[in-house]
This record gives structure tokens, C-alpha cells and sequence, in this order.
């Protein structure tokens, strides 16, 4: 009649839920090493039978707990717990489970009085939508002779008032609940807890771990101090919470439970040690891979320090189906914060086009293209408000590639992104012929990548200078789409050049760092021979404002003052000079005035259109010492050539494959931060036209105001015009999702994250508080070399930053349009960024000491605290307290 682990498969439903789970993890022992304690199982079908006669009057119950009947209920309850201690049980029942109860003295953790658990497992308990966490009853020592009665008692539990009342608010069927009951042997132990493989409130990517001194049971009942650790996936790092564990819960030698004091010596002592938290954490994920989903497991190490996995359920608040993985890395420079939806489907757009033509040109069958187009469609994501890299599509598209599972982790490592999207999902076989196929179309980019870039650099030159010398107001809206259509075009037909280029950037970057890792090279190396040759295309926008803050005339400057301060602009000429200056201030403005903070959002305004933050740029830069600003770079270029000559000496094939990666890398980093200015001029392009359609829409009255046009998507505004979409109030769509992205601004959504089944169904989980720096010192990734010490200046918004001369910058990220705050400053510090993203090539380019990848650095370093940055050890030391306070920028 009764039930255990070895029972058939057909039996499995009879078990209930924590009998099923138990039957799992026995199946699961020797992958985990988690011992399961012996247990044995009266089937649910068996407490059907006893409590049918009970089911007319459990339904009346329930029915009182529906219409919040207390005093009924509470009647109702009594009598059926009263009867239900009372059913007869089947001949011999009670007589087997007195003897296969006793069977389990002695044994697991020197259990000398032979008690045991008797835990409900109903058919409803621990189920994939259902957790009944506490409704029904458990007890644990209960001697073998009393088993029968505590099975009767568990049974009785479903009627108590607060069960009744669950199953009334869960619309559940009273008479479709079966409650099988667990026997188990009890574990004497010493530490116990639960594990999480998941957090709770939604973070898939981090685990937790519960522990306490004792018996784990009473982790769950509150009644027991306890430690917490978190694992963050991501940064394969702990962040623990030890608790003043003043009490714990022991067995008796009876095997009573009993409450006693902890030695005051033991009560700040971490209840794990790093080798017990590796293989709790190793027992919940191979149990969480085992369910296909989030669960959470209770376990116990025994006096002798053996593992036991004691129950393990689902947690049916986070969602269940196919993994999802959300990462801000590298494209937060591109859109930091709140974006909106126009620049969010343009974005979108551009990352399925561009990537789909690259790998095309890497001979991708048409055909494959086209099957995987839900991918392309999904290459970035928006949560809210934010957008994310989808870092499953990604790896999706990209083994699509013939051979290109050896660099996938490369890949990761120079963009920043989590290894988890790779890690689940599965690898595709390419075979040698296809592996060199690819290789040849790839060689054959690397030749013929400075032709094909200086091509698409003039097919885009002359699409954008069309756009801007187009006089739009005498354009109507279908002629401004069209206009938009070619400036779209040649943005993206073409743009897969700068993709098959970022591929080169990252190989010989790899290539050189291995190099150099294989002679022993220090870390600071490598980040200073990355150095370009000769000026970065994207900090010529830099350099002409030098120029031109030395040659403001010494009359104009009060005027610019006042231009700042809300005075008009721009100001008036009074001779020659003036006028000089002031044409080519316009210049400046008309080349490169696309350039700013945040310069890919669509709904940021450019320089050309709100010039006053340009103007605060250029009077601050008339007090830098541009001499001292320019020669930063090249020694620190020096130092690091010599290092790696003295390095390599010795090794003269190794020495001629890093040249040769150096060179090819450094030709890449250069074209790559001239696409990007070009990128740049193209957003600030498309900005141009819808600003235009904008304002079109308000004046027919499609939209109350022609901002509105930044709340709505590239198609739901072309459509509008064309006639040729669905009917829709775009004035309220605007309307509405302009507060939501006001709401949404408040909030702090987790930078890097899993999720599973229908993202829009669940929360997002959000950040975490910063732990506290101990020892202050923060650790990131070195990336341009050089040790700098000054006050930390945190920067939240770039438009409204003050003069950045001999400050440490402390941002979340930066975008290219920092090149006028970092340019000033005496080192940076970003939460985000690798040693190839624009952060870290902008800092080695103008010789600015900078650390990336600090977690939580804005929340870390005061405001006005001094710090010292080595950019390349990546160390960050907070040495001083706040100078004065002062508002953040």
C-alpha cells in the first residue's frame, strides 16, 4: 500500500508533489551528491477514499470562505478537522507504517531516537502553478508509534481555516485535492537552509542561499537567525549578509525539536564555508536544469558534513519556458537612460538590416537568413524604457557563422556581455568545408576593407549633405519621407562594412592579447598599444573646439556668458574679429554639431539646435592647457611599446604576430571611430527630417505638440502619413507613453538579466543597493593607462555637467559626445564598458587614465570624495572624504 522512490513511473501522480520531488532528487543523487534521506509515502488515492464521506461538508466550508463568513468558517473547520482525526484507516495501515517507520532509527546524522518527519505532499502542493506554502501541516519527530495518528493530522490540515481559505481564493475544487503524506527519516544536522536558484522577486540571474545553524525547517518558519547569500551569475561573484545567529533548532534524543543558545563564539561565524556554498549552489541548479525551471530546494549537512537534499518545489512567482537574456553592456554608450520609441524602432531596424547584410557577406545561405528572421527582429530589446541587447538572439545569429564557436567568448569579453545566452543554448556543428568558406570570406574583407569603407564613407557623405542643404519647409510630408527614406538607406545599405570591421578589431585584439599573456606582459600593456596612429576621426570634433576656444575674442566672451544664461544667440558682432570668430563658430556647428552627449537619441537636441551647452564647453576649454591635454597620449603609447619589446624579446615569431595584430587592430579602432562620427551625422540626419514630420503633425493636428513625434515608432509615423496602417489615436498613444516613460525614469532596472516565458508578463527585477566598500578600493577593467588622483565628480547627466578639469568622472557609461568632458578631466571611471568600446578607446586616444566595468561606481564613490584611478591595474582607491557638497551632475 505504500509508496517510495523505486515505485513504477505509473505510481508517480499518487505521490503528490513533494513525493514526486523527492522520487527526483533521488534520481538526481549521484549527479549532485546530495543524498536524499529514506522516506516512504502514504498515497493520495488512499486519503481520498478515507475523507470522501467529509467532501459534501468541505464544500459547504469552502463556500463560507468565499463569502468571508469568519464565525462559520470557523465552525465549519472544527468539526472537519475534528472527523477527519477520526477516519478509520484502511486494515493494516496503521500497523505498516509503525514498522517501515521504524526501520529509520538510527542512521542519517547520528538520528539515535529513530524519529521521523510526516510532511503533507497533496496533489496541488510544490505544482508548477501552486506552491500551498504552509497551508498544510508538517512535523518532525514524531515517534514511530504515532506515525498513523500524524498521518491524520496532516490530513486534517486542509480544513483548517486558512487552508479552506486559500483554496476559496485560488477558485480551486476542494474535492480535487488529494493529500498524500510523506515519512521521511530525519537528518540530525548541523546547517541547513534553502537554496534559491533564482531570486524571488524575479532576477533569474541570481542565486540565494539561506542558511542557518540547526535544523533547516525553522529557516522557512522564521524561527531561526540565519546568513544569506547571494551569487551574481554574471560576475561569477558572492555577496553575503551573515547574520548574529543568537539561537538554533536541534533535535532532542528523543527527536524533539527544541530551541537552544549558540556559544557567543560561534554567532558572527559564517554558517557555510566556500566549499559547502559550491555544492549547495551546484544541488539547485542541477535540480533547477533537471525541471526546466526556477525552484528552490531544502537541504541539511548532517553532523559528518554530508550533504542532504530534503524537498525541492518550483517558484511559481517567477515565470517558467524559453530563457531570455537582457544586457545593457556596450550599447548602453550608444543609448544610455530613457529612450524613446522613435529612436528605439530606428535602432531596431538598423541592427536587423546591418547584421543581416553582414552575414550575408560571410555567405550565409539566403535561405538560413531567412529562417532565422525572428532573431534578426529581436537583436536588441526594450524594457522599459531602456534599450538592452538581447543577448540570445545575438548568440543565435552568430552560429549562424561557420566556425565561429572559438571566438564567441572573445566576442563576449570585448563587448562586455554575460556568457550565460551561450551557455544555453546549443552549439551548431560547422563542418570544415563551410568553417573555410567563412575564413576565405573573411580574408578577402580584411583586403578589401579600406576600399569598400572609403566607398561607403562617400555614398553616405553625399546622402547626408543632401539632407541637410534640402530646404525641408519647402518640402511636403510625403517628399520629406522620401528624403528620409534614401538618408535611412544609405545609413544601413553599406553599414555592415563597420560590423565585418568591429569583427577585426576583436580578432587581432584577442590574438595580440594572447600574445602577449604567452610572454608574460603585464595587464596595462596591451590597453596603450592600442593607441591609434595619428588622430581618431571622432576626436577631431575635440580638436577644432581647442582651436576655437583660442581664438575667441577677448569682447565676445562676456557676450558668450550671457548667451548661457538665456542672452541671445547668436550674439552680436561689433568688428571684424568678432564676426571671424563667429563665422567660424557656425562652422564648427555646421560639421560637427551632431556631436553631443547622448547624440543617437533621436529625441536629444544637437548642438546646432540648442548651442548654449556648446558654448558653456568652449568658454570652459579657453582655461585648459591644451599643451599639457595633447602630449598625455604619447608617452604613455611609449612606456607601453616598451614593456612589450622587452616582453617579446627573444620571441621573434611571436614578436612579428603581435605587430601584425597591433597594426590591423589599430587600423580597425581608427575606422571604427570614423563610422561612428558618421553614425552620429546620420541619427542627427533622421533627427532633422522627423523634427520636420513633427512638426507637420501638430499643424494638421494629428499630434497637440511636434515633440509627440519622439513617442511613437519610425512606421507609426511614415503610416500615419502614407494612410497605410492601422487606425490608431496617436495623440493619445503619445500621450500615454510619454508618462510611462516619465515613470519609468525613477526606477533602476537591473543592467544585465534573465528572464523566461512572456517578458511583459513579469517584473523586471530591479538593482540591488551597493555593498559597502570595506577596504575602499573598487576593481574594473584597466583600459588606459596611467595613475591619477582627484576629486570624484558623479555624472548623471552630461548636458548639465560643470567644467571637468582635474576631476575623476564617475559615470554609469558614456557615449561618444563625452569626448568634451573626458578630454579635460583627470581620469574616468564608467560602471559599463570593455577595453574595445568607445570609453575605453577615447581615453587611451587623449591619454586619460580610465576604469571600466566598476560595478555600482556611482553609488560607491561620494560625490566630491578623492579618489585615485590606475588605469592599469584598474584599481579605484577612495582616499579622502568629501571636500564640500554640491549637487551631482
Amino acid at each position: 500500500m505504500l509508496l517510495d522512490a523505486t515505485c513504477a513511473d505509473a505510481d508517480v501522480p499518487r505521490l503528490g508533489g513533494k513525493g514526486a520531488g523527492l522520487r527526483a532528487l533521488t534520481r538526481l543523487a549521484s549527479s549532485t551528491g546530495a543524498a536524499v534521506p529514506d522516506f516512504f509515502v502514504v498515497p493520495a488515492d488512499v486519503f481520498t477514499a478515507c475523507a470522501a464521506p467529509l467532501l459534501d461538508e468541505a464544500r459547504r466550508a469552502v463556500q463560507l470562505a468565499r463569502v468571508r463568513d469568519r464565525l462559520g468558517l470557523e465552525r465549519a473547520s472544527a468539526s472537519l478537522i475534528a472527523q477527519a482525526r477520526q477516519v478509520p484507516l484502511p486494515n493494516g495501515l496503521s500497523e505498516e507504517l509503525t514498522a517501515r517507520a521504524a526501520t529509520f532509527a538510527g542512521g542519517v546524522g547520528d538520528n539515535r531516537a529513530g524519529a521521523v518527519a510526516v510532511r503533507s505532499s497533496a496533489n496541488v502542493e510544490d505544482s508548477a502553478s501552486r506552491s500551498f506554502a504552509g497551508q498544510l501541516s508538517t512535523e518532525i519527530g514524531v515517534a514511530p508509534d504515532e506515525v498513523a495518528q500524524a498521518v491524520r493530522r496532516c490530513w486534517s490540515s486542509l480544513f483548517s481555516p486558512g487552508c479552506l481559505t486559500y483554496v476559496a481564493e485560488a477558485s480551486l475544487a476542494v474535492e480535487a485535492i488529494a493529500v498524500a503524506v510523506v515519512v521521511q527519516r530525519l537528518v540530525r544536522a548541523r546547517a541547513a537552509g534553502v537554496a534559491f536558484s533564482a531570486r524571488p522577486d524575479g532576477a533569474l540571474d541570481e542565486a540565494v542561499i539561506v542558511a542557518c545553524l540547526g535544523l533547516g525547517e525553522t529557516v522557512v518558519q522564521g524561527r531561526a537567525d540565519v546568513d544569506t547569500w547571494v551569487f551574481q551569475r554574471g560576475a561569477a561573484s558572492w555577496q553575503a549578509t551573515i547574520g548574529d545567529k543568537r539561537r538554533r533548532v536541534v533535535l532532542d534524543e528523543r527527536g524533539a525539536d527544541r530551541t537552544e543558545d549558540v556559544p557567543v563564539a560561534e554567532r558572527g561565524l559564517p554558517v557555510l564555508d566556500d566549499d559547502a556554498r559550491a555544492r549547495v549552489l551546484a544541488l539547485v541548479d542541477a535540480v533547477a536544469a533537471d525541471r526546466g525551471r526556477a525552484v528552490d530546494v531544502e537541504w541539511a549537512f548532517d553532523q559528518q558534513g554530508a550533504l542532504h537534499a530534503l524537498q525541492a518545489r518550483p517558484i511559481t512567482t517567477l515565470p517558467a519556458g524559453g530563457a531570455a537574456f537582457f544586457d545593457r553592456a556596450n550599447v548602453v554608450e550608444s543609448f544610455p537612460g530613457i529612450t524613446g520609441p522613435l529612436t528605439f524602432s530606428q535602432a531596431r531596424e538598423s541592427y536587423q538590416h546591418v547584421f543581416r547584410n553582414t552575414l550575408r557577406r560571410l555567405g550565409v545561405p539566403h535561405q538560413t537568413l531567412l529562417d532565422e528572421d525572428a532573431a534578426f527582429r529581436s537583436l536588441i530589446g526594450y524594457v522599459q524604457g531602456r534599450v538592452y541587447y538581447n543577448t540570445a538572439s545575438w548568440v543565435r545569429v552568430l552560429r549562424l557563422i561557420p566556425g565561429v564557436e572559438p571566438y564567441l567568448k572573445a566576442w563576449e569579453q570585448m563587448i562586455g556581455v554575460s556568457s550565460k545566452a551561450r551557455e544555453h543554448s546549443r552549439e551548431r556543428t560547422s563542418g570544415l568545408l563551410g568553417t573555410a568558406r567563412t575564413a576565405l570570406y573573411f580574408l578577402g574583407h580584411i583586403l578589401w576593407l579600406d576600399v569598400e569603407h572609403r566607398r561607403f564613407v562617400r555614398r553616405f557623405d553625399r546622402a547626408h549633405a543632401a539632407v541637410m542643404a534640402a530646404d525641408l519647409a519647402k518640402l511636403d510630408a510625403h517628399a520629406l519621407i522620401e528624403l528620409y527614406r534614401g538618408m535611412n538607406a544609405s545609413l544601413l545599405d553599406g553599414w555592415e562594412v563597420t560590423f565585418l570591421n568591429d569583427g577585426v578589431a576583436f580578432l587581432f585584439t584577442a590574438l595580440a592579447k594572447g600574445q602577449l599573456a604567452k610572454v608574460g606582459a603585464g595587464p596595462d600593456v596591451l590597453p596603450g598599444l592600442l593607441a591609434a596612429d595619428g588622430e581618431l576621426e571622432s576626436t577631431r570634433p575635440l580638436t577644432a573646439l581647442r582651436a576655437l576656444a583660442a581664438e575667441v575674442p577677448s569682447g565676445m566672451v562676456e557676450k558668450l556668458a550671457a548667451a548661457v544664461e538665456g542672452g541671445p544667440f547668436p550674439p552680436r558682432a561689433d568688428d571684424e574679429g568678432e564676426r571671424t570668430f563667429l563665422a567660424h563658430l557656425e562652422d564648427w556647428l555646421r560639421q560637427y554639431g551632431d556631436r553631443r552627449a547622448e547624440e543617437l537619441k533621436l529625441e536629444s537636441p544637437t548642438f546646432r539646435e540648442e548651442p548654449r551647452p556648446f558654448v558653456r564647453l568652449l568658454l570652459a576649454a579657453r582655461a585648459h592647457d591644451v599643451s599639457a591635454l595633447a602630449a598625455r597620449p604619447g608617452g604613455r603609447r611609449a612606456e607601453a611599446e616598451r614593456a612589450a619589446r622587452a616582453a617579446l624579446s627573444g620571441h621573434p615569431l611571436r614578436r612579428a604576430l603581435t605587430a601584425l595584430s597591433l597594426v590591423l587592430a589599430r587600423r580597425s579602432v581608427r575606422w571604427r571611430e570614423a563610422s561612428r562620427l558618421r553614425r552620429t551625422r546620420g541619427f542627427g540626419g533622421i533627427r532633422h527630417l522627423f523634427v520636420e514630420l513633427g512638426r507637420r503633425l501638430a499643424a494638421d493636428r494629428v499630434l497637440p505638440a511636434a515633440d509627440d513625434v519622439f513617442f511613437l515608432e519610425t512606421d507609426e509615423v511614415l503610416q500615419a502619413i502614407k494612410g497605410c496602417g492601422a487606425p490608431d489615436d496617436l495623440a493619445e498613444l503619445a500621450a500615454s507613453r510619454r508618462a510611462r516613460l516619465a515613470a519609468w525614469a525613477s526606477e533602476r532596472p537591473r543592467e544585465r538579466f534573465a528572464t523566461r516565458g512572456i517578458v511583459a508578463a513579469h517584473p523586471i527585477p530591479q538593482r540591488t543597493p551597493a555593498p559597502p566598500t570595506d577596504d575602499g578600493e573598487l576593481r574594473g577593467i584597466g583600459c588606459a593607462s596611467g595613475v591619477a588622483r582627484g576629486r570624484a565628480l558623479v555624472v548623471r547627466d552630461p548636458r548639465a555637467a560643470p567644467d571637468t578639469a582635474g576631476l575623476v568622472l564617475i559615470a554609469e557609461t558614456t557615449d561618444p559626445g563625452w569626448v568634451f568632458l573626458l578630454a579635460p578631466a583627470a581620469a574616468l571611471v564608467a560602471e559599463k564598458g570593455s577595453l574595445l568600446s568607445h570609453t575605453a578607446i577615447i581615453g587611451r586616444e587623449l591619454g586619460v587614465p580610465t576604469v571600466v566595468n566598476v560595478p555600482n561606481a556611482t553609488e560607491r564613490i561620494p560625490d566630491g570624495a578623492l579618489v585615485e584611478v590606475d588605469g592599469s591595474s584598474g584599481t579605484v582607491r577612495i582616499i579622502g572624504e568629501q571636500q564640500q557638497t554640491r549637487e551631482v551632475a
